[in-house]
């Protein structure tokens, strides 16, 4: 059952802010991506769920368990695929063989060829790529347009808008990924929102939980998301 934590229960009704509440979790905690270690709790210790793509975005939809990448890729009651990849939002996700990830926001909602920030799991003991901070092997969660198109968008059945206004980071339901937040910017954290770039919102209009403004900095788009990284300094897993 929901804690005070989630206003959704497991596989119930669930907004679009929640549901990047959710994954925001995993990217405050440091969750690393691995597909023999131990599963990892949700937000509000409903459940526990693999630590790779696939069960990134089964915690984010509160589903009742971890699925695999290939079930995403059939028919379910609890995902349904959407008409066109311009008909993503925040919280749906996309899958192909072998890879799944959550889309986040457009980098230009008028413009859908500059690509899409999104959260993802996408190497063994590397942290949540995500569009506000580089995991810690450099990577940011950004696709190009061309990244994109190799997806099928899917979205999770029953996201439903907030009855009132969504939460602000200042309830208590989520003060602590809120003062996760303060404490990260005070160590010199991600900067704030570049002019005329607006920072991760919900479909309903509130901001994310846990989650600090859009970064300032150009993702790279000169590879493919999911590549590996050039020639560098030697990065431990």
């Amino acid at each position: 059952m929901g804690s005070h934590a989630s206003a959704s229960e497991i596989e119930g009704p669930i907004s679009r802010h929640e549901v990047l509440s959710r994954v925001q979790d995993w990217v405050r905690r440091g969750i690393t991506y691995t597909q023999t270690g131990p599963w990892v709790s949700d937000l509000d210790g409903d459940g526990t769920y693999r630590r790779d793509c696939s069960g990134l975005v089964s915690m984010a939809w509160h589903l009742n368990t971890s699925y695999v990448t290939g079930d995403f890729e059939g028919a379910n009651s609890r995902w349904c695929t959407l008409g066109s990849r311009d008909d993503w939002q925040p919280g749906d996700a996309m899958v192909r063989p072998g890879h799944m990830e959550l889309f986040a926001f457009w980098a230009d909602r008028n413009d859908h060829g500059k690509g899409a920030y999104v959260y993802s799991f996408n190497r063994d003991g590397e942290t949540v790529r995500n569009p506000y901070a580089r995991s810690n092997l450099g990577e940011l969660g950004f696709n190009t347009a061309g990244d994109l198109s190799s997806f099928k968008p899917i979205r999770r059945t029953g996201l439903v808008a907030y009855p009132s206004a969504p939460p602000t980071p200042t309830d208590a339901s989520r003060s602590s990924s809120s003062a996760a937040t303060a404490r990260s910017t005070a160590r010199g954290g991600p900067p704030p929102a570049a002019p005329g770039r607006p920072g991760p919102t919900s479909a309903e209009g509130g901001a994310v939980a846990g989650a600090p403004a859009a970064p300032a900095t150009p993702p790279r788009t000169d590879r493919l998301a999911g590549s590996a990284p050039p020639a560098g300094p030697a990065r431990g897993p």
